[in-house]
């Protein structure tokens, strides 16, 4: 899962998008995302789960990678 700044179509950061630049080199990769933006409790409530304040945040098997 990936949690961003915006959407893969319109990364609303820079480092968002070349979290989705990476992910794109991997054809037939699927994954899911969230537009932090949208929900602010749970933009700071995964920041003190990850304890790492900053986004994109990319879990892979409910793993911060």
């Amino acid at each position: 899962m990936l949690f961003m700044k915006g959407t893969p179509s319109a990364p609303g950061c820079g480092f968002s998008s070349k979290t989705i630049n990476i992910l794109a080199q991997y054809d037939g990769l699927n994954y899911g995302h969230l537009n932090v933006f949208e929900d602010n409790e749970l933009r700071e409530a995964l920041k003190k789960y990850s304890n790492w304040p900053t986004y994109p945040q990319l879990y892979v098997k409910g793993k911060l990678i």
